[in-house]
């Protein structure tokens, strides 16, 4: 139970499931949901985006930090994975939880990166965002509570 020194969100009761299940659903709806201009939904982007990387290598392309962090950023999905795995977790170990928490933060700087398309981008890729700071916030309530 929260102390009384506790802030105002700790005295409520939220707990870091309902937090996680809420991110967890927005990560979920905005996979089908449009995110760009010209490729309609959450789903279609990572397929489009995942093998970047991959194909910057093959073909010897200059690695910019732009598209470095464009060819990332659809393997932040595994972050949301492995959070949602340690939040459903009685005693997840806290070490995981500290770099998976950290690891959020990070996925939300790095996928950020697609403001560059400015207009282009639709409310599922605004979701897809929203999604990670919220299981972020999920793991920071599961730290303060174990």
């Amino acid at each position: 139970m929260a102390d009384s020194n506790a802030g105002p969100l700790a005295r409520s009761g939220i707990t870091a499931k309902t937090v996680g299940v809420v991110g967890f659903a927005i990560h979920l709806v905005s996979w089908f949901s449009p995110v760009h201009r010209e490729v309609h939904t959450g789903w279609e982007a990572f397929k489009t985006c995942w093998p970047g990387i991959w194909t910057m290598a093959v073909r010897h392309e200059e690695v910019t930090v732009v598209s470095g962090l464009e060819a990332l950023s659809p393997h932040t999905n595994y972050v949301v994975v492995v959070a949602c795995i340690l939040l459903m977790k009685k005693n997840p170990p806290e070490g995981w939880l500290r770099w998976t928490g950290w690891l959020l933060i990070a996925s939300v700087l790095c996928d950020a990166v697609w403001f560059t398309e400015g207009s282009a981008l639709r409310f599922g890729y605004y979701l897809w965002l929203v999604s990670f700071a919220m299981l972020a916030w999920a793991v920071q309530i599961k730290l303060r509570d174990a």
